[in-house]
């Protein structure tokens, strides 16, 4: 406890409290609590809170609150909570709260929230909440709820809530709702609220939709607007080079330029 310094490290068989450094390695068999830096790693067999830096590496087997930086890679055995940032890789076993940012990957065993940041993707086992940005991809285990930004896809195993944008898919296994917007496909289950997609692929739309190409296989209730617009039961308006209303009856089921049914 208090002011302990390491020219090639610093160890401790138990916890380790208050301004800790080592020139290459912090290393303790217990918790480390206060200001942590090691020139290469900081490594906890237990919990670590506080601000924890190091060069290569920041390391707990337990949890982590506080500011957690680390060049490479900033691993959690449990949950982490705070300002996250690595170079590469940052994980957690458990749930990821704060501002959370890597130069590669962001993954979760549990819930993800606030702010997410991956410079090639997000990946959560749980529900991803906030600001969540991928290069690349995010991919959630439960829902997405918020401001989602891709370079290629978005998916989730449940549903999509909130402002959803993706250069090239969006899918959500139950519902997609609020905006989404990709240059690509959209695949829900149902959707509330505005799409814009290449395709549109929905089982049930209740809003608006602006695709050349949508496919509602059930309940259509709004407005599509598109090159060909099809739907196995239609409550409101399309419009499009050519439209597609299985519940209307004789030629009413298909029409140029837009077609109606209450």
């Amino acid at each position: 406890r208090g002011i302990n310094l390491g020219g090639l490290a610093a160890v401790g068989d138990g916890d380790m409290d208050g301004i800790n450094l080592g020139g290459l390695g912090l290393v303790a068999d217990g918790r480390v609590r206060g200001i942590n830096a090691g020139g290469l790693a900081v490594v906890s067999d237990g919990d670590l809170e506080g601000i924890n830096l190091g060069g290569l590496a920041v390391i707990a087997d337990g949890r982590m609150i506080g500011i957690n930086l680390a060049g490479l890679g900033t691993v959690s055995e449990g949950s982490m909570t705070g300002i996250n940032f690595a170079g590469l890789g940052l994980v957690a076993d458990g749930a990821l709260l704060g501002v959370n940012a890597a130069g590669l990957g962001v993954v979760a065993q549990g819930d993800m929230a606030y702010i997410s940041l991956g410079g090639l993707g997000v990946v959560v086992d749980g529900d991803l909440w906030g600001l969540s940005a991928g290069g690349l991809g995010l991919v959630a285990d439960g829902s997405i709820t918020g401001l989602s930004l891709s370079g290629l896809g978005i998916v989730s195993d449940r549903s999509i809530t909130g402002v959803t944008l993706a250069g090239l898919a969006i899918v959500a296994d139950d519902r997609l709702a609020g905006l989404g917007v990709t240059a690509g496909r959209i695949v829900a289950d149902n959707t509330r609220g505005a799409t814009v997609a290449g395709w549109l692929r929905t089982w049930e739309m209740r809003g608006l939709a602006i695709s050349p190409y949508t496919q509602i296989k059930g309940q259509q209730r709004g407005l599509a607007i598109g090159i060909f617009n099809t739907a196995d039961e239609l409550h409101g308006l399309q419009i499009g080079v050519l439209n597609r209303a299985k519940n209307n009856r004789g030629i009413a089921q298909w029409l140029p330029l837009f077609n109606f049914h209450k």
